[in-house]
């Protein structure tokens, strides 16, 4: 009995924590919005990559908002099952299909989002120095991670039992690795171009750490999920209910840390986006000072931050010394 209790409560919890992370996304939207109005920018800075991510946080709120609406309809007609209210092939049949169309959507909207994101690092933070390489190179894995989402659902309604949840698993495993090898591009590139560049590692860092909870860590949680996922499934094929119990809460838990990792790194993300409209960018290696100067030489006398040897510009509000 306390230990239904307790997966009621955490199962109530699921669709609420999806519901605070939507909820959240379209919050940082509103954030970046107002920034880019209302941001004052110094001689030689631009709005491009804030801009780029205003319409990624458009696509990632439609993306969490389907996966909260699944979860909130699963909830409700499970427990028009449980209540007797509802015919269980019923919410069987129709949960597939809602999985189908919403887990779709959400996949799409979080594919084009990403895309955005990718793009706005090409183009806005390398300066088109890599001839769209990198662009390129990430399209081909999202490409590949798309064809996976599909080969999914197509499974999901044909062979289904045993040979969908191990053809699950291969598939969610790609998955995850594919965007774990973007984020590590994402942040090689991101520091190598800092070596010519002293004022764009002050505010890479937190997308490189943004990129680092919200595709590495968080791709790596999604892999412990599946793979839960699959020996849950095996122990309730040969109906060993206590282990399954025991698996039900590690789904929650590995839940809970995966919605956690992705809250940081949207926020962190978020808040890289807006420290780039007012950081004036150099690509040339001429023009550009190779390494940041680890001696500060004074502060900024506008927003007193600490100013790095050399620079022309501060690196927290812009303004021009």
């Amino acid at each position: 009995m306390i230990l239904m209790s307790i997966f009621e409560f955490l199962s109530y919890s699921k669709v609420g924590t999806e519901g605070i992370m939507n909820f959240l996304v379209f919050i940082l939207l509103i954030v970046v919005i107002v920034s880019n109005m209302k941001k004052e920018l110094a001689p030689d800075c631009k709005k491009g990559f804030s801009k780029f991510f205003v319409a990624v946080l458009v696509f990632l709120m439609f993306s969490t908002f389907f996966d909260f609406a699944y979860s909130l309809t699963y909830k409700i007609m499970y427990d028009l099952v449980y209540n007797g209210e509802l015919d269980y092939f019923d919410f069987y049949y129709t949960i597939r299909i809602l999985w189908g169309v919403t887990y779709g959507l959400s996949f799409l909207n979080q594919f084009i989002a990403f895309i955005l994101l990718f793009s706005a690092i090409e183009i806005k933070l390398f300066n088109k120095k890599s001839n769209f390489k990198f662009l390129i190179f990430a399209i081909i894995f999202l490409v590949g991670i798309f064809l996976f989402t599909i080969a999914n659902i197509v499974l999901y309604y044909t062979i289904g039992g045993l040979g969908y949840q191990i053809s699950r698993l291969v598939l969610a495993v790609l998955t995850s690795l594919n965007y774990i090898i973007i984020a590590i591009a994402i942040r090689v590139l991101l520091r190598k171009t800092g070596k010519e560049n002293e004022s764009l590692k002050v505010y890479t860092k937190s997308i490189s750490i943004g990129v680092l909870f919200l595709f590495n860590l968080h791709s790596i949680v999604q892999i412990f999920q599946i793979v839960r996922s699959f020996i849950s499934y095996i122990f309730y094929s040969n109906e060993y209910f206590v282990y399954n119990d025991l698996l039900n809460l590690i789904f929650y838990g590995l839940f809970f840390l995966s919605s956690l990792l992705f809250i940081i790194g949207i926020i962190v993300l978020a808040l890289g986006a807006i420290k780039t409209m007012s950081v004036p960018l150099t690509f040339s290696k001429t023009k550009g000072v190779k390494g940041i100067p680890r001696k500060i030489a004074n502060s900024c006398p506008k927003c007193r931050a600490p100013i790095p040897a050399g620079a022309e510009f501060c690196t927290n509000c812009g303004h021009h010394f």
